[in-house]
């Protein structure tokens, strides 16, 4: 287990105000910390196993793509995970069908060809909106992890009363470490606005359900699966 980074707070998560050349180094740290001496909750343990089962029937969707854009393919199987429950139908961006045009954020793109199809495109939109070339990335699992973190889940880190502290339940729900879990509440929920489209909002009193993706790469790490391959 790595040592504990400098500068870590008691809940075990960095927080954010913004995003600058010091961020990234930052929360690599916490999840290279982290990532050895996590493990899946016991209330979680169906579900992971649940979520495993169903992205190793896409393997193949996942794979391809993974070898065409150099992601890891359980990078891919993550992000899908917390978006679509890994459906063959959902899209990679918001879970909406891939066959119809989206009503969840980002609103109004496709309908695509296909779920690979769609995958691409929303890789396209996540390197041009973070800026970053994934073909360039050395993938190790703190790489993985903060991948996973931008795709959706990094506002939880600046939203207030989120227990404990700055926990992203994208990353985090599910998982446990030193016996204690790293998420227990906060979520981002939508409701419909004036203009009828969906918008989002921070619930500091809900709990997400969903696995998170830490969690799940655990359970697909059980199964023999070398995650950097």
């Amino acid at each position: 287990m790595d040592k504990v980074p400098a500068g870590l707070p008691a809940s075990k998560h960095f927080h954010i105000r913004k995003f600058d050349a010091t961020t990234k180094p930052m929360l690599l740290s916490e999840y290279a910390y982290l990532w050895p001496g996590a493990t899946i909750a016991q209330s979680m343990k169906v579900l992971s196993e649940a979520m495993a089962f169903k992205a190793l029937r896409l393997i193949d969707t996942y794979r391809a793509v993974s070898h065409d854009r150099f992601v890891p393919w359980v990078a891919l199987a993550a992000v899908d995970m917390r978006e679509s429950g890994c459906d063959p139908m959902g899209c990679l961006a918001n879970g909406d069908p891939w066959n119809k045009k989206t009503v969840h954020y980002p609103v109004g793109v496709g309908p695509w060809k296909s779920k690979a199809d769609s995958m691409h495109w929303a890789l396209d939109s996540f390197e041009k909106g973070w800026s970053v070339n994934l073909r360039k990335i050395k993938w190790t699992i703190p790489e993985i992890l903060f991948f996973c973190e931008l795709w959706n889940g990094v506002l939880a880190r600046m939203e207030p009363g989120t227990v404990p502290s700055d926990a992203s339940p994208y990353l985090y729900s599910g998982a446990e470490f030193d016996g204690k879990p790293l998420y227990e509440k906060g979520k981002r929920k939508e409701r419909l606005g004036d203009d009828g489209r969906m918008r989002g909002y921070w619930d500091p009193a809900q709990v997400d359900l969903q696995l998170g993706c830490m969690a799940f790469l655990k359970a697909l790490e059980s199964k023999g699966y070398n995650l950097t391959a």
